[in-house]
C-alpha cells in the first residue's frame, strides 16, 4: 500500500515490498518461489493518513489454519520475540499447496537469525505444527500497531 496507491483515509491490505526487506533468515537469496509478486502479504489491513504514514488498524483475519490445524498467530510471536536478537516478530500464514497455509514468522532482528536455530529454541515450546516453517526479515515495524503487525516501513 502507498500513498500513490490509495487516498488517505481508506482502508487496504498491507503487503510489504520485497525489494526493500533484507535477506530472508538463513538465507543469502531471497527465494523467488516464496514472494513470487515481489510483495509479502502480512496479514495486516491499514491505512496511509495524510501524513504519509502507515496506520495499522488491525489484522485481515486473527488465525492461521495449517494442516487443519487452528493457530493463533498471537501465541508464536510473544515466543519468537523471546529468541536473542529478535526485536519484533509478526506471524502470518502463507498460502500452500498441500497444508493450506504455512506459518511463516516475519521478524525484526539485529543479525542475521538461522531459521533452524529459531526452530529449535521453540520446539519445547510449542506443538510442532505451530513451529514456523519459513521466515523473512524486515527493518522496521510501525511504533503504533496491534499486537501481531509487523511491517516494513
Amino acid at each position: 500500500m502507498t500513498a500513490a496507491t490509495f487516498r488517505p483515509g481508506r482502508s487496504a491490505r498491507c503487503s510489504c515490498a520485497d525489494r526493500i526487506s533484507p535477506p530472508a533468515i538463513g538465507q543469502r537469496h531471497r527465494d523467488r518461489r516464496d514472494v513470487p509478486t515481489g510483495w509479502l502479504a502480512s496479514g495486516d489491513r491499514g491505512f496511509i493518513d495524510v501524513d504519509g504514514d502507515l496506520c495499522i488498524t488491525g489484522r485481515s483475519k486473527e488465525i492461521i489454519i495449517t494442516g487443519g490445524e487452528n493457530v493463533d498467530p498471537a501465541e508464536i510471536e510473544h515466543l519468537v520475540v523471546q529468541y536473542p536478537g529478535i526485536r519484533d516478530a509478526a506471524v502470518v500464514g502463507r498460502p500452500d499447496a498441500v497444508w493450506g497455509e504455512i506459518i511463516t514468522a516475519v521478524v525484526v532482528c539485529d543479525d542475521t537469525v538461522e531459521l533452524e536455530e529459531l526452530q529449535q529454541f521453540l520446539r519445547p515450546q510449542l506443538a510442532k505444527f505451530k513451529i514456523p516453517a519459513s521466515s523473512n526479515g524486515v527493518r522496521a515495524c510501525p511504533a503504533a500497531r496491534s499486537a501481531n503487525s509487523c511491517a516494513a516501513n
